[in-house]
């Protein structure tokens, strides 16, 4: 398989279903309103971390 084959093929059928996939877990929410219980905590613990390892750089996990 040369490279452009592999880009034409990356362009045509895997971008367009990995955008498709991105599009539902994101509306996902809006559609079920119920996961937004399970999504509250790990946005918070992602924003948390965000700033805890933004303050202190040297420390890893």
């Amino acid at each position: 398989m040369s490279f452009e084959a592999f880009i034409k093929t990356i362009v045509t059928e895997v971008a367009p279903t990995l955008w498709e996939r991105l599009t539902t877990i994101v509306a996902a929410p809006a559609r079920y309103p119920e996961m937004v219980w399970i999504l509250m905590p790990l946005l918070i613990t992602l924003l948390l971390m965000t700033f805890y390892f933004g303050r202190y750089k040297r420390e890893e996990l």
